[in-house]
């Protein structure tokens, strides 16, 4: 009973597809940007950003892009 306990931890702790944890993103961001706005304003942004699917800093970002040309 001992053995196949064993054997089946060793197999799991192997195989790739058992990672535990976040997975790794190949471009990570590393600074960020901060700005205050009244709530109602930030409750418009964040509607306008559901609207589109997006969590209202993909939505900031994607307007950001767009705007200064970087579009993706």
């Amino acid at each position: 009973m001992l053995n196949i306990f064993v054997r089946t931890k060793i197999r799991a702790m192997t195989d790739e597809k058992n990672k535990v944890g976040r997975p790794t993103q190949d471009k990570k961001a590393s600074a960020r940007c901060e700005f205050r706005v009244e709530p109602d304003r930030k409750k418009h942004y964040q509607d306008h950003a559901a609207k589109q699917g997006l969590k209202l800093g993909a939505w900031l970002k994607k307007l950001a892009d767009k705007d200064s040309g970087i579009e993706e």
